[in-house]
């Protein structure tokens, strides 16, 4: 198995196979649970894929970006990872969220 170096980037040693978008079964294996409620952290398909997937699903979303993400020192990035929540639009109603402003913290 080929092992991915430290790099620049921030991401620790992986297997390149894992790194490949395409070969990932994470909805698939979360949607098995049939959950209500989602809370997902280091999501960095959000718009490409979590969000238009599981609205169609009946599920909204609300999400926090990282400011100072390592995604963004990735060539081919999606923008930054962030942490999203998922809720099944049939259970649950949205009446308020609020953020915490992280541009004022040292690190992510």
């Amino acid at each position: 198995m080929e092992m991915m170096a430290l790099g620049e980037d921030g991401f620790a040693r992986c297997p390149l196979e894992a790194l490949i978008w395409a070969g990932r079964k994470y909805l698939e294996q979360i949607l098995s649970y049939h959950p209500d409620i989602l809370c997902l952290q280091e999501v960095d398909h959000y718009y490409d894929t979590f969000q238009p997937i599981l609205a169609n699903l009946g599920y909204h979303s609300t999400f926090l970006p990282k400011p100072w993400s390592p995604c963004l020192d990735v060539a081919s990035n999606n923008g930054p990872d962030i942490c999203a929540l998922f809720y099944r639009r049939s259970c649950f109603s949205f009446l308020h969220t609020s953020h915490l402003s992280s541009m004022m913290l040292p690190t992510n």
